[in-house]
């Protein structure tokens, strides 16, 4: 572990004793209903399937890809830069 790395834990460990954290799982309903109100021409379906596939593998809540990164309404034309700049680093 660098320097770096030992004062964030710190920092982590005491953000961890004075607050309560409520985990939050990815809720699809949210997507699909901003699609139907914005009326995306995307197959939200598709990626709702796809989300809950990663999720299920990925087997670390903590880790879990939610849905707040797809509620654009400009979902068709920005999916492939949410997806290599956001998603994959």
């Amino acid at each position: 572990m660098t320097p770096a790395d030992r004062s964030i834990a710190l920092v982590a460990h005491a953000l961890r004793r004075r607050f309560a954290f409520i985990h939050l799982t990815p809720n699809y309903e949210v997507l699909h209903r901003f699609a139907s109100q914005h009326a995306i021409d995307f197959p939200i379906e598709t990626l709702i399937n796809t989300l809950q596939r990663l999720n299920q593998r990925i087997e670390d809540r903590n880790y879990e890809l939610g849905h707040s990164f797809f509620l654009r309404p400009n979902l068709p034309v920005e999916i492939e830069s949410i997806w290599r700049l956001e998603i994959e680093p």
